[in-house]
């Protein structure tokens, strides 16, 4: 989304937040006090940051746990539309 004047507006959270899932990218939301998953679009794309611009309102990253592994194989890479990364095969799991 953009703000009236043109400067992209939305969450910025931590690249390894997001677990891409499919086309799609998610991240754990804490929800009344339980973990849960939540769906998000994303918008401008680093190896640090990212864009979120729907699907959330806040989110909690724990940048002291370790990244998980990608599989090889499993899952196609992430679109690169919107300045997001562009890949191909196997998951994207952080920066």
């Amino acid at each position: 989304m953009l703000h009236p004047t043109g400067v992209a507006t939305g969450l910025v959270v931590p690249t390894s937040a997001l677990t891409a899932r499919g086309r799609g990218y998610t991240v754990q939301v804490d929800r009344n006090g339980k973990l849960s998953t939540a769906a998000v679009t994303i918008g401008a794309s680093g190896p640090t940051y990212t864009q979120v611009t729907g699907g959330l309102t806040v989110v909690i990253a724990d940048l002291a746990a370790p990244l998980p592994t990608a599989t090889a194989g499993a899952g196609g890479g992430a679109g690169g539309g919107n300045g997001g990364a562009g890949g191909s095969g196997g998951a994207r799991t952080g920066p």
